[in-house]
């Protein structure tokens, strides 16, 4: 079965605390600096009601880029989706 997400979440909770915490933090804090986040367009704000209603992207590929796409597919064991 190996190990599962529970066992890896028991198993960091255990060794992320004290020092090892602070450590990781401020190494974040030193990469990150001031960085704000990425600041994402809001033209679409949410609806008052949430109807969970999908919506649809039509583009095209070439030919090259889609049969590399399959290849990803079937090396990993996953859709093309």
């Amino acid at each position: 079965m190996g190990v599962q997400y529970a066992d890896y979440a028991m198993w960091q909770r255990s060794v992320m605390v004290g020092e090892t915490v602070k450590r990781h933090v401020d190494y974040w804090k030193a990469k990150l600096g001031d960085y704000e986040g990425m600041q994402l367009p809001t033209d679409k704000p949410r609806p008052i009601v949430q109807t969970h209603n999908g919506d649809v992207v039509v583009f095209k590929m070439g030919k090259r880029l889609h049969e590399q796409i399959e290849q990803l597919t079937k090396a990993t064991n996953s859709t093309e989706y």
